[in-house]
Order: structure tokens, then sequence, then C-alpha cells
């Protein structure tokens, strides 16, 4: 058991005083070990369970915390004290706190490698409840977060493909694309820069789509959604595959107004090994995108409601058991102008886009401007900019995209 003597608690204080300091580091996580003989030893990485397995053992830079009681505070993903653990001397007890959700759990082993064993244990498996509902309280805290919370996270991620595709850049597959034979295959390839809690990050996706017109009314679209984020030296993937169903409720083959609607569903997983976290995502929703076309101009008013939900799954000894029950509503203008006698366009957009429920980032707007070569009526190669801007968030990228119709 541990003996709380003044100096020791002072310590304490010291570390949960000092810990939010440490979210200025460029890693995901930043450890201060304090022991009770006066030892401060701080340490950072992008991998919870290399940090935790040296931190246990005293292994590497906590080395000089054997023979002693130590207090830890752990940030995640610039969330101050996201974690606190205490352990003895003797490496065979150690109590677990999660302060948001206020969890506790108290580990007793009979070796260090046998302590070590249950929190991994915990971590991977027996404790998946406990810690679904930490990772649910860090995408509400964590601007960078994987799963959920913040424009990068991995149910954004998924809303925004769609809402791409189906609400504001003008891809109407009953519309648009209805000089076409009716089939269309699209690619878009985005990457960029994250900077948010002090956190540097980069992200790449890329998103495929295909489909044909059933008639002049409906479609069929397949979407696939790849995405690898990179922030603090932690690493986090996204892969879903979306169904929609198109369907235009006012028809236009030259100036004038086209609206199209488009029910969706999606399956994805999100997961991040450095994190211990990740998840089945299951959800769909509505796309409306409601078009002026003035000869060689189109301005476009889209809106989309999106709903993402979870179900565990075991993925390699690991335990994923994750809380995501979120609403994403999207709104944006887009405008595109194609130069009179040139196949050279211009496209412009901005959007704003609202997390319903809880989340780090909870609004932020997307502006888009990119320059384009059409192929015909309905093809074209485009390059853009792309960000997301919040308070405390930015992300600054380009991307390339493609659509051919045949």
């Amino acid at each position: 058991m541990f003996t709380m003597r003044n100096p020791w608690i002072a310590l304490t204080s010291m570390v949960l005083m000092t810990a939010p300091s440490l979210t200025s580091a460029d890693n995901f996580f930043n450890v201060t070990a304090a022991g009770s003989g006066g030892t401060i030893v701080s340490n950072s990485g992008g991998n919870i369970l290399r940090l935790t397995d040296n931190l246990i053992s005293f292994n590497g830079n906590f080395f000089p915390l054997i023979g002693q009681n130590v207090l830890t505070s752990v940030s995640w993903g610039g969330v101050p004290n996201a974690i606190i653990l205490t352990e003895n001397s003797l490496q065979t007890q150690a109590t677990l706190v999660f302060p948001s959700t206020g969890f506790a759990r108290t580990f007793i082993g009979t070796s260090a490698s046998n302590l070590q064993d249950q929190i991994h244990d915990f971590i991977q498996k027996d404790g998946d409840r406990a810690y679904a509902q930490f990772l649910q309280s860090m995408n509400q805290l964590s601007a960078v977060a994987s799963l959920d919370g913040n424009p990068q996270a991995s149910t954004a991620l998924i809303s925004n493909d769609v809402f791409s595709r189906f609400g504001i850049e003008n891809q109407q597959p009953t519309q648009t694309r209805s000089e076409s034979g009716g089939a269309y295959f699209g690619i878009a390839a985005t990457g960029g820069e994250t900077r948010a809690d002090n956190l540097n990050g980069n992200w790449v996706d890329l998103n495929f789509d295909t489909g044909a017109r059933l008639d002049s009314n409906f479609a069929l679209d397949f979407g696939t959604t790849l995405a690898y984020r990179l922030v603090g030296s932690s690493a986090a993937y996204t892969v879903a595959e979306e169904l929609a169903l198109p369907v235009t409720l006012i028809n236009n083959h030259g100036n004038g107004i086209s609206w199209q609607v488009a029910p969706w569903a999606f399956a994805g997983l999100s997961a991040s090994y450095d994190q211990a976290a990740g998840g089945v995502l299951l959800g769909g929703g509505g796309t409306s995108s409601l078009a002026l076309h003035l000869g060689g101009f189109t301005l476009t008013l889209g809106d989309q409601i999106s709903y993402t939900g979870d179900c565990s799954v075991t993925v390699d000894d690991y335990e994923f058991d994750t809380d995501v029950d979120q609403w994403i509503l999207m709104d944006g203008l887009d405008a595109r102008y194609q130069f009179p006698h040139t196949p050279i366009f211009i496209e412009g957009s901005v959007a704003y886009n609202n997390f319903l429920r809880k989340a780090a980032v909870p609004d932020y707007w997307a502006p888009s401007l990119g320059i384009g070569i059409a192929f015909g009526p309905n093809s074209s190669l485009k390059i853009s900019y792309d960000g997301d801007f919040a308070k405390g968030y930015n992300d600054n990228g380009g991307d390339i995209s493609l659509v051919i119709t045949y």
C-alpha cells in the first residue's frame, strides 16, 4: 500500500499542476512521473502501450524511479491529466484512473511483468467498456481524437466524402451526367497538414466512387473512403464503404433549376493501434443538392444530415468496443464557372459543418477553391485547395479529383 507522507502529497500536486504544460509537446501522449523520493521524469511518444510498458517496468527514461512509489499523469491528444496512474515501489500494485469518466481500478500482480500483463489485458480486452467510455470522453475533449468530434475524425471524414460528391460539388449522377451512357467513375486524393491543441499532424485521404444511372431520375452509387492520419507520432486509419441512391426530383437539360436528393448508408472501420482505439462504424444520412444553371455558371446549395453509431469488433486480440453516437449537419454553397469556348473552369465552395452532439470541435468552416479542365459535359479533372477552420483548430490541404463518364 502507498504511504502518503507530506513530500509525496507535494509531488502529487506538482505533477497535476505541471502536466497541462506538456500539451505543447509534439507527441500525442506526454507523461510526467513523480517518485516519492523526489525524482520527476518526463517522457512522450505516440504509442500508449509502449509508454505504459516502460512506465510500469521502470525501463528507459523511467529507470531513476526504481524503488519509489510513483504517481503518473498522462496527457492524451492535448487533454491534460487524462490518465492518472499510481504504482508502488515493488511494482506489484497500480491504480488506474480516468478522471473524465470517474473510473478507477486497482491491479495487484505478483511481479512487474504480471502487473504489466494485467494492464495490457485491461486496455485490450477486459476493460473494453470502461476504455470505450474513456475514448468517448476524449472525442469530446481532444481536437485530434481519431474517432469523433473534429474535422479529421472518422465520423466527419465519411460524412464529408458523401457531402462532397452529392451535396455541393455539382455531381448529380442523374442530372449533370445525363448526357453520358449512364455509368461513371470518380477518384479523389487529398492530403494536408493539421494543427490543433498545439499538435501538428498530416493526413492523406483517397476516395473512390462508381455507379450508373438506372433511368433519368435514379442512380446507384458505390463509394469508398480510405484515410490515414498521423498526429503527434500517433497513427490512425479509416476505411468505409458507402451506398447511395441519388434521386432527381427536378430535371434540367439547360438553364434552370435541378434538384437531387440522395439517401445513403455506410459501414466503416476506424482503428489506431497506437491509441488502442477503434471500432466498426455504421450509419447513413440524406443529402440534398439544389442547383441553378445559367450557361457556364452553376450555383449549388448543399445540405446533409448524417448519423454514425458503432458496434464492437475483435481484431488481432484487441476487443474494440467504442461509444459513438453522433449526428452531423453540413450546409454549403458551391459556385462553378466554365469559361466560354474553353474546357477550363473554376470552382469554389464554403460549408458550415456542425456536430449536433458533444464534440471537441463542435462546428467549423470548410472552404475550397479549385481550377479544372472539363472533358466534355460530364468528365473533368480538378485541382483545389481545401481547409477546415475552427477556434483552436485548422487544417490546410490540397485535392486532385477526376470524374469520368462513359
